[in-house]
């Protein structure tokens, strides 16, 4: 019997694997679906705390620097900037491509993968057990599923559908001739959200490369003739001009918050358990916050002579991490409300509330804090 069953294709189950695994748990791994990137643009940025957990698991992958972030409203006069200084570090983040690490952190879980399909789940006092579509059953203490579209998920856990924000995010890598290679700005133009963050150049050592994540509307299609047409307005306003040399890719913008992280034996991390518009950076560094906080409560369990699949070690789980991850998606949410109203009364308060926040220190502080995960983890 294994400690722990891990659900669902990605990032998240594969570093709570290599967590449990270090720690000396039986994992498994099932559900795997290979995410094939190749030679895509899309990035993620990893704030200070994902990258020492990462770093403890041993990936090591080239990554950005990011000292310095810009926050500015184009239609009026709002700004913010975060500065690493303001909380006493040397950098705020770091952009990587998701690629390199995805195929990372295959390399590391390949020992731990099943390439069957779970097709039902089945809950007993003493253990969870899971069919595969190859006909075998496979039990563990617990488990944990980074991917709930699966019919076991479905009949596990009451989830609601995600809403949908009817936009698109297309990503692709630009160089800029004149920006600053270590600040990443954020853009917010009428209801275009446009965000820049410095991205090493694979191919050659050429600075001022920047990963680029622009939501727009849902309906566009033609992603490179939206680009021709208004990239030009975009490089006014930050005086610049903004070379493609990259494809452009997309996917849908959605926010999702799982009413519970657990039931008997199994419970929820990341994209199972919540979705955020990708305007803060945080999605990834929520989900791997949940990893986190559920290995060291499965340890602490296992050394105080706990089941680590009970009620009382998920719980505790649950505690620490959905209050701070449901005020992280609703306030985003929120933000993306007021960016994406023409009101003008609505237009001055996110102006003076910007304004507001970039002339207090403690305030600027606050919120830098809240996405490092600092009061979150």
């Amino acid at each position: 019997m294994f400690d722990a069953l891990i659900s669902g294709s990605g990032v998240n189950g594969a570093v709570l694997a290599l967590l449990l695994d270090q720690s000396g748990f039986r994992v498994r791994i099932v559900d795997h679906q290979p995410i094939q990137l190749n030679d895509s643009p899309r990035t993620i940025t990893l704030n200070l705390h994902s990258l020492k957990l990462l770093e403890k698991i041993g990936i090591k992958i080239p990554s950005t620097p990011i000292f310095q972030i810009k926050v500015c409203d184009a239609v009026g006069s709002g700004k913010i900037t975060f500065d690493a200084a303001t909380i006493g570090e040397s950098e705020l983040a770091r952009t990587v491509y998701f690629s390199d690490l995805l195929e990372s952190l295959e390399e590391k879980t390949k020992t731990f993968l099943s390439n069957s399909v779970s097709v039902r789940a089945q809950t007993n006092p003493e253990c969870i057990s899971l069919e595969l579509n190859d006909g075998t059953c496979i039990d563990a203490s617990l488990l944990i599923a980074s991917d709930t579209k699966l019919k076991p998920f479905q009949q596990l856990f009451d989830l609601s559908i995600p809403k949908n924000y009817l936009q698109q995010a297309a990503t692709f890598i630009a160089n800029a001739d004149n920006l600053d290679f270590s600040t990443a700005i954020q853009l917010f133009y009428h209801k275009d959200i446009f965000a820049l963050m410095p991205i090493h150049d694979r191919a050659n050592t050429q600075d001022n490369n920047f990963s680029t994540v622009w939501s727009l509307d849902a309906s566009e299609s033609n992603l490179k003739d939206y680009a021709q047409e208004h990239l030009p307005k975009i490089e006014n306003i930050l005086g610049t001009k903004l070379s493609i040399n990259s494809n452009i890719e997309s996917f849908p913008l959605r926010n999702f918050i799982a009413e519970k992280y657990f039931v008997d034996r199994a419970c929820l991390i990341g994209d199972a358990a919540h979705i955020i518009h990708p305007m803060a950076g945080q999605g990834l560094n929520l989900g791997l916050a949940d990893c986190n906080t559920l290995h060291s409560e499965i340890a602490k369990a296992r050394e105080e002579g706990i089941d680590i699949g009970s009620t009382r070690v998920l719980k505790r789980y649950e505690i620490k991490r959905k209050i701070f991850n449901d005020s992280m998606v609703n306030g985003v949410d929120r933000i993306h409300a007021l960016f994406q109203s023409d009101n003008i009364y609505l237009r001055m308060l996110r102006n003076n509330g910007l304004n507001l926040i970039n002339n207090v220190d403690p305030l600027k502080k606050f919120f830098i804090k809240n996405a490092e995960g600092i009061f979150g983890i």
